[in-house]
């Protein structure tokens, strides 16, 4: 007996010897095994009673009716349960091609956004970089600062040291002025001393050159006189002599 066979004899109470031949007619599989069968079955028929064999061929009839109408049913509850399927399929591509392109738009904004993050992260990394060298270009130029802090506070000291050695170089100064006015003074007045002492010396040494010259001329009136006789012819000479004389004997020449 068929799968096909026991199934329809499940569902209809029919008897399955029966209705397992009559389905093995219609089964090509079962072609074979009916044929070899035929001669046993024309035995079993012929043994049979006529009314029963009737009534087991108008419930055969009955059975097959039901058994077709069941799968015209069954066919048509598939064909509508696969066109049901179908569309749900259709749905199911159209809302996986949706999803899909969903999916592509979702990477490549994904692709975008991880594009701008990295270029953001980039930006950030250099501004990071940036804010690291100013501060330590800051760290830097605050030691600097303490440095020219301690150092003018230093050069206040200094300057508050130098004011007053200022006003001591400042006292100095007054009193060198005023011993400078002092001598000076001194200085002109030995000045004037010198000048009234120089004209002294010079009225002095007019007297001097003019005693000297006195004295030398009577001393050559002297010498003169004696050698008359002898430098009569010679008048000019003794002039110049004595001028040659009187000059030589001036101071500072």
């Amino acid at each position: 007996m068929s799968v096909r066979a026991f199934l329809v004899s499940a569902v209809f109470g029919c008897a399955p010897l029966a209705l397992a031949s009559t389905l093995a007619l219609m089964d090509p599989h079962t072609k074979d095994e009916s044929t070899h069968d035929k001669a046993e079955d024309k035995t079993t028929a012929c043994e049979a009673p006529a009314p029963l064999a009737h009534q087991t061929i108008t419930e055969l009839k009955s059975a097959l009716d039901h058994a077709q109408a069941v799968l015209e049913r069954c066919k048509h509850e598939a064909t509508a349960r696969v066109d049901e399927e179908s569309t749900e399929m259709r749905r199911l591509e159209k809302e996986l091609a949706q999803l899909q392109a969903e999916y592509d738009e979702f990477v490549a904004m994904s692709t975008e956004y991880q594009t701008c993050l990295e270029s953001e992260r980039d930006e950030l990394e250099q501004w990071l970089a940036r804010t690291r060298r100013q501060l330590s270009s800051k760290e830097a130029h605050e030691a600097k600062v303490s440095v020219l802090h301690d150092e003018a506070i230093r050069t206040d000291a200094c300057v508050l040291e130098l004011t007053e050695q200022l006003k001591q170089s400042r006292c100095l100064v007054r009193q060198l002025e005023q011993t400078n006015d002092e001598l000076e003074t001194q200085c002109r007045v030995a000045n004037a001393s010198i000048a009234e002492l120089e004209h002294r010396v010079d009225v002095l040494t007019e007297d001097l050159v003019m005693t000297q010259l006195e004295a030398e001329f009577e001393s050559w009136r002297e010498d003169d006189d004696d050698e008359e006789e002898e430098e009569e012819g010679e008048e000019e000479e003794p002039d110049r002599w004595y001028i040659i004389r009187l000059t030589g004997d001036l101071p500072g020449v």
